[in-house]
């Protein structure tokens, strides 16, 4: 390949990964968007294997996926290997390159990086300072080392894919919250389903007006739960020894009120 066309294959590889790394932003779930990821960097770097893994630093939970792996070698990358390359790469927060990591006296001695003859290894911790997570690729489909232009590209990618984990991390804390559970432990709300925040700030106003010696009017279309939101209110407020009228009911002939 004339070096002309080396450039123009590196250009259109970075310009690739760009546009796959924008796309991504649009992910919603940790699942599909590490399954993408991965995808992507696997593909943009001819490795033959990778494994990507990422922690909510607010206690939350670590998602990982893997490329190109058996059950048997996902296990040894979570568990033994992650002990040495990937525990280097994140306790230096720096890449981790070598070209054969059976030879590297780093790693050499290693029982699992013999047992598994793993030679050329990447690894990239994925945040500047304190890293959220990590990638770990192995193996090159054309062969070789892992290039300075690779190397480059992977550093590329946990540079941008970091503000991106940060904020799936976001939104998934925002779906996952449950809005009206501190709620429960003060009101009586054993028929209310639901944790969304819109149906929680509803049941905060509830909490406001319950205790009130006011008429409360409930608007809203057919199906809603207006009944069920005016049976809380009576739950909860001063009068919830007596019966609870849902409806009143008209004399035939009375017209129906608006």
């Amino acid at each position: 390949m004339t070096e002309d066309a080396t450039q123009s294959e590196r250009l259109r590889l970075e310009r690739d990964l760009y546009r796959d790394l924008l796309d991504l932003g649009h992910c919603e779930r940790p699942g599909p968007f590490l399954e993408e990821a991965l995808r992507i960097i696997v593909r943009v770097l001819g490795a033959e294997q990778g494994y990507l893994e990422v922690s909510d630093p607010q206690d939350g939970p670590t998602w990982w996926r893997a490329a190109g792996c058996s059950d048997e070698q996902v296990e040894l990358i979570r568990s033994i290997v992650s002990r040495g390359i990937i525990a280097e790469a994140l306790a230096l927060g720096d890449v981790i390159v070598c070209p054969s990591a059976v030879l590297d006296p780093r790693f050499r001695d290693r029982p699992s990086v013999q047992a598994s003859r793993i030679e050329q290894v990447l690894c990239v911790p994925i945040g500047p300072s304190a890293p959220v997570g990590v990638l770990y690729v192995q193996g090159r489909q054309g062969g070789g080392a892992f290039s300075d232009d690779e190397v480059e590209r992977a550093r590329l990618f946990a540079r941008h894919l970091a503000p991106l984990v940060h904020a799936l991390f976001i939104r998934t804390r925002q779906k996952d919250a449950d809005h009206v559970g501190p709620l429960r432990a003060r009101l009586r709300l054993d028929d209310v389903i639901g944790s969304s925040e819109a149906l929680g700030a509803i049941v905060r106003e509830v909490e406001l007006v319950s205790p009130l010696d006011v008429a409360v009017l409930i608007t809203g279309e057919t199906g809603t739960g207006k009944t069920q939101m005016a049976r809380v209110i009576h739950e909860n407020g001063p009068r919830r020894a007596r019966p609870f009228v849902g409806e009143l009911r008209r004399h035939p002939g009375q017209p129906r009120r608006k």
